[in-house]
Parts: C-alpha cells; structure tokens; sequence
C-alpha cells in the first residue's frame, strides 16, 4: 500500500465494522511485541512509560504514553505525552505527541525505531483530522474519523 488511505481502506474491506478485533488476533504476542517496544523506547526517551493493560470494548488493545517533563528533542515541549496506541488491525500504531489539545508528529528516528519493530506508524493528527471514507454504513453516517474505525471505543 504506497499511503495510509490506500492502507485504511484496504484494511476496513477485510474486516465487518461489528468486530472489535480480528479472530486471528493474538493478544499475548501483541503485548510481547509492546512491551519489546518498551525496552528500545525507554532509554532513548528517558522518562517512564505507562502501559495501559485494560482497555476494553475498543478498537485498540493498548496504549504507552511517556510524559515528557523536559524538552530533549526538538519541537517537542516539556509537558508534552507522547501516545502511542495500537490497534487490534494489521499492526497499526497511531503516534503524536499532545499538549494542550494540540497534536503534532512524533520524531522521525522514534518513528523508525517502531516500523523496525513491525508496527506501521500511522499519524494520530492525519487519523483525527481525516473523515472516513470507507465501506462501512454505521463510520459514513456518523461522520466519524478514521481514529474511530480503528483507534477508538465503539
């Protein structure tokens, strides 16, 4: 798939918008992978990483935020988190750093160093701020974003 569109859609006509998860989803090898993520991340952001283990009824099965108190990188504030949410499809991650309502995009290096690990990066701005525009009735009349589709509570 050359771009997220192409990606998302393609995505959603695999998958009736009444499942949360695929059948073939393995929650036990997703958190492996999370928290293999977790060790490469933690050093180069320096700051703890809160996992979210219980999330439940959503399209996502977990969530790692660092609270970033000091700026170490740049265009990145102190007070900022930075989010990363995976969801239940095709190893999808939504990424942004927020700060005061505002969302912006998480460092190329950072974002490297997830795709190594088999997670397709996708922009938590570009999911918010972008209209479904897929097959399924239920997402189109509801004027939902892509975040919803696949990065959000039902």
């Amino acid at each position: 798939m050359r771009n997220n569109i192409e990606f998302l859609q393609y995505i959603d006509q695999k998958y009736p918008s009444n499942k949360e998860f695929p059948d073939s989803f393995k929650y036990d090898e997703a958190m492996k992978k999370v928290h293999e993520l977790m060790k490469i991340l933690q050093p180069i952001l320096n700051t703890n990483l809160i996992l979210d283990q219980n999330v439940q009824d959503a399209y996502f099965f977990t969530e790692i935020t660092a609270i970033i108190n000091k700026p170490f990188f740049k265009g990145v504030e102190k007070s900022s988190n930075l989010i990363l949410r995976f969801s239940y499809f095709k190893n999808m991650v939504a990424a942004g750093i927020f700060k005061d309502g505002m969302i912006s995009d998480i460092p190329k290096y950072i974002k490297k160093k997830i795709e190594k690990q088999g997670w397709r990066v996708i922009r938590a701005h570009w999911l918010l701020n972008n209209k479904y525009n897929g097959i399924h009735q239920y997402f189109i009349d509801n004027e939902y974003e892509w975040w919803y589709r696949f990065f959000d509570y039902p």
